[in-house]
């Protein structure tokens, strides 16, 4: 049903989007996806490369998330049917900074630390989709591990939704290969301001806010495959993780601080991936709430292996 001349891969491409798009509405009320806005994707994914500002180190020292100003308040039973898909793996977010406050300087970052037996999940690298027509390949731009422990700026996170970057949660009694309860593999960041109504959670994912990706990443991690069957009704979706790289344990490289309590909560692996404050459109005098979403390195439970936490901002 798609123009002749279009080449085959981007036949299938268009196919898989015509099923999702006429799917995105099948039980979940209207589709709202979280939209990549990391700043250095691949250019398949429309972005551009930005600058880089620091070195995403802080100057302020890791808090743990049991210290948090910030109630995530999820799940919860609403219309919505986001709000109420679990986050089985949240206890992987072992850190955050800063706490309380910030200034609104180039260099300036916020910060997350990670810790698991298999190392973070960094972004697709590649999405096969499976027709009757045959299997189209979609490659995208993951940043590789050089090194132990490594270090990027400005990292390359493969896939963003619209691509099939997403993991395989799905509204209760979809039939869709992703949906508005499907969420972004890559780490990500989402932003509220609630100067004038602390209880505002419109930027959080769950109310369909858009997913940042980070502007540096320490320490090690990885990426993944994505797999759809169309051919199959439900549709059948599949993520395979590449392997673990040899372990790090929580060196995460010189000057890049760790937890106190690294030793009683190190797993093997550890990243710590951090946002540039000036690149996320924030501004001075204004109060956030401040969404963190990361992806584990085995996803064997349903809907995926992901943890979300998040800390309440001031910036000078």
């Amino acid at each position: 049903m798609f123009t002749k001349n279009l080449t085959k891969v981007y036949g299938f491409a268009l196919f898989f989007l015509a099923i999702g798009l006429a799917t995105f509405y099948n039980n979940c009320g209207q589709y709202k996806f979280s939209s990549v806005s990391s700043p250095n994707l691949n250019s398949e994914s429309g972005a551009t490369n930005v600058e880089k500002t620091g070195d995403g180190i802080p100057e302020t020292p890791p808090i743990s998330f049991t210290s948090t100003n910030c109630t995530i308040g999820y799940p919860r039973m609403s219309s919505n049917p986001a709000t109420n898909i679990d986050f089985n793996e949240s206890d992987v977010l072992a850190a955050f900074t800063p706490g309380g406050s910030i200034s609104l300087v180039s260099g300036n970052s916020i910060a997350i630390w990670y810790s698991d037996e298999h190392a973070m999940v960094l972004g697709v690298r590649q999405v096969n989709v499976i027709s009757a027509a045959g299997t189209s390949t979609s490659n995208y731009e993951t940043s590789g591990l050089s090194s132990i422990p490594g270090v990027q700026t400005n990292p390359h996170v493969g896939a963003n939704a619209q691509e099939g970057g997403v993991d395989t949660s799905l509204c209760p009694g979809s039939t869709s290969a992703q949906d508005s309860c499907s969420r972004p593999m890559f780490p990500a960041l989402f932003v509220t301001d609630i100067t004038t109504d602390p209880s505002s959670v419109a930027g959080d994912w769950q109310s369909g806010g858009i997913a940042i990706g980070p502007t540096a990443v320490y320490g090690t991690w990885k990426s993944a495959v994505k797999t759809v069957d169309l051919t199959v009704n439900p549709s059948r979706v599949a993520i395979a993780v590449d392997s673990n790289p040899a372990k790090n344990d929580w060196n995460l490289g010189a000057g890049v601080p760790i937890p106190s309590n690294a030793a009683s909560i190190g797993e093997g692996y550890s990243s710590m991936v951090s946002w540039d404050i000036t690149r996320l459109g924030l501004a001075t005098g204004h109060t956030y709430r401040i969404q963190f979403m990361v992806h584990d390195g085995d996803q064997t439970k349903a809907g995926g292996d992901v943890g979300e936490n998040c800390v309440n901002l001031q910036v000078r």
